[in-house]
């Protein structure tokens, strides 16, 4: 999935504006209806936006789109820094069946539209990905054969990889009025481990 794929949100409203808005530090989330369209759906409290709103730093929304551009962080760098992998005492039919653990979740939330569900689903299958070559040569303790769903796109909880939707939400999960759903869908991960 291209890099760029999370600004599509903002490409046409960012460039109409930008002459208007050059000098203002936040000019993507200058107003709250554009922090409601980037970050919330279109039923959420005004309230809700307005805290956030107000909690917005001026020049951390001006340094965040363009820190996003490059890649910071590779797969092997998050995988081997997790322990555990192998793991047959787990609760979970996954983990029964495979003799593996979810250890990483990957979060997204149906209605985000800078990270949509399909960017979050390509980066599930990119650690994947790099946990099965990390298998494959020694690099970190997997079961004897991390291919088990490994390859299925449909597959959300593979090589020791947990990929879920939070239906109904938009990017900001955690401020959301039903933050709930998605604090259900952590400590669902959390209680397999």
């Amino acid at each position: 999935m291209n890099r760029w794929s999370c600004y599509r949100h903002w490409a046409w409203t960012a460039l109409i504006q930008y002459p208007y808005r050059l000098f203002h530090p936040r000019y993507i989330l200058a107003t709250e209806s554009q922090v409601r369209s980037a970050f919330f759906t279109s039923d959420t409290p005004a309230a809700i936006i307005r805290r956030l709103y107000d909690m917005l730093s001026p020049y951390e929304t001006l340094l965040a789109p363009m820190q996003c551009v490059s890649r910071f962080i590779t797969g092997p760098d998050v995988l081997s820094s997790i322990v555990g992998w192998k793991d047959s005492e787990s609760g979970s039919e996954h983990s029964k069946r495979t003799g593996m653990t979810s250890r990483l979740l990957v979060l997204a939330a149906e209605k985000d539209v800078l990270c949509t569900p399909a960017i979050l689903q390509d980066t599930a299958q990119r650690y994947r990905a790099a946990f099965k070559d990390m298998v494959k040569t020694h690099k970190i303790d997997g079961p004897p054969d991390p291919t088990l769903d490994a390859d299925s796109k449909d597959s959300s909880d593979s090589c020791g990889v947990r990929f879920r939707v939070v239906e109904g939400l938009g990017h900001h999960l955690q401020n959301h009025v039903e933050w709930e759903k998605g604090a259900e869908v952590v400590m669902e991960w959390y209680a397999q481990l």
